[in-house]
């Protein structure tokens, strides 16, 4: 039993950490790296969250805009499903949440959102205001 509780912690830490470099194709010089989470979910809404996994996460890294709060607040919804975890932000470590609504918080003050051309081919985790911000 134990044998197997340990061959799945170690599966869990092998799906659960991307060391490679995500650029993000719309800020030059924003590259990202070392994505870390245990994809434990917070459900503070009651919803059916999903569980998700890092291709959603790099998804938003490589194709979302940086967003104000001000942007947050007028053209985004905030779900209540979120993941916590971390990722090198050019080299630096920081942590993150990232709300099912396509907002990446991250904890050094940046906010990454799903904008334009992040939701796009069905991608599920955007709630982007189309009238709105043009990322």
């Amino acid at each position: 039993m134990v044998r197997i509780l340990l061959n799945l912690l170690a599966f869990t830490m092998l799906v659960s950490c991307i060391s490679g470099r995500i650029e993000n194709q719309y800020t030059k010089g924003l590259v990202f790296s070392n994505l870390k989470s245990d994809f434990v979910i917070e459900n503070i809404n009651s919803l059916n969250c999903e569980t998700i996994n890092a291709s959603v996460i790099e998804h938003v890294l490589t194709t979302g805009v940086i967003a104000t709060s001000r942007e947050i607040h007028d053209y985004y919804s905030y779900v209540g499903c979120s993941v916590k975890g971390t990722v090198e932000v050019n080299g630096a470590n920081t942590g993150f949440k990232f709300d099912y609504g396509g907002i990446l918080y991250l904890k050094n003050g940046q906010t990454i959102a799903c904008g334009e051309k992040c939701c796009v081919k069905g991608f599920q985790y955007c709630t982007w205001d189309k009238d709105g911000l043009k990322g």
